[in-house]
């Protein structure tokens, strides 16, 4: 298989770093999301990072791409400490649908993206400092994001299942609290009327989701990120294992969100010549 952006980003040997660093589990003691899912290279990606008390206190930032590496699957590419910690408002909540957004955060962090990164699926992963400069053990978190490459065609272009992500996603409240997603709600806050429901289905559950909030699919400290999630809700069920396995054998991959799909538009879509989608994405 001839060379393309993808073996040639894997064939880097610089910021490589095993599973065991960079795929950090989730806290309450730090927290984020970024304003858009997907950016395109040579633009600006933000973050809305919170804090679990002491503002102003220091916290370390490093941004990775997802690919194989020789088995490493991550390489570094940015990094930064932000000496300013903000401890964000409570987020905003819709009782009429049980819809929890933070987009009231604002904004605590950016990286420009390189004009050259290459397309993929990328993770920041952020902790807590303490006084000295050292990491707090466990105060953790990642922060999933998709950079694209709008202008260069491939053979294959990967869907991301955020879609999925958010629709498990139990994240109710700062520090980590855990309430409704799409399926139901483990905080007993959620309180519809009843309406008739063949399907039997949850009645007191999340009717919309936001984007705008941090990501606990897969769990936090110990409990389950939402009602019936789980890892295969989250990055780390079938996208991870479709990047790992196309970045391994050399396939020529582009990747864009499930939002992508809808907001781009097919015209978008043209310039490759296969589709994947993994998971079970939600629409």
């Amino acid at each position: 298989m001839p060379d393309n952006a993808i073996t040639l980003e894997n064939a880097r040997t610089d910021g490589r770093a095993p599973q065991s660093y960079w795929d950090v589990a989730h806290s309450s003691q730090i927290e984020g999301f970024a304003t858009d899912i997907s950016v395109n290279a040579g633009e600006q990606v933000d973050f809305k990072i919170n804090i679990n008390g002491n503002a102003g206190s220091d916290y370390q930032v490093e941004i990775f791409r997802l690919g194989y590496y020789g088995g490493d699957v991550a390489r570094q590419v940015a990094g930064w400490v932000n000496t300013d910690g903000v401890v964000q408002p409570d987020a905003e909540y819709d009782a009429t649908r049980a819809l929890v957004d933070a987009g009231n955060w604002s904004v605590t962090d950016s990286w420009d993206i390189p004009a050259d990164a290459v397309s993929g699926v990328y993770l920041a992963r952020v902790q807590r400092l303490d006084a000295n400069g050292d990491p707090i053990e466990g105060a953790t978190n990642q922060i999933p994001f998709i950079v694209r490459e709008d202008d260069r065609p491939a053979d294959i272009v990967l869907q991301t299942s955020d879609t999925t992500w958010h629709a498990y996603n139990g994240w109710f409240g700062n520090n980590g609290q855990i309430g409704a997603n799409f399926y139901r709600d483990a905080s007993g806050t959620v309180d519809h009327p009843d309406v008739y429901d063949p399907a039997g289905t949850a009645q007191d559950r999340a009717y919309a989701v936001s984007y705008n909030r941090p990501l606990i699919t897969r769990g936090i400290e110990g409990q389950q990120g939402g009602p019936a999630a789980g890892a295969q809700d989250y990055l780390f069920g079938a996208d991870y294992a479709a990047i790992h396995w196309l970045e391994q054998n050399g396939y020529d991959v582009s990747y864009i969100s499930g939002m992508d799909t809808d907001r781009l538009g097919a015209d978008y879509l043209k310039k490759y010549q296969s589709f994947i989608s993994v998971g079970h994405d939600e629409y």
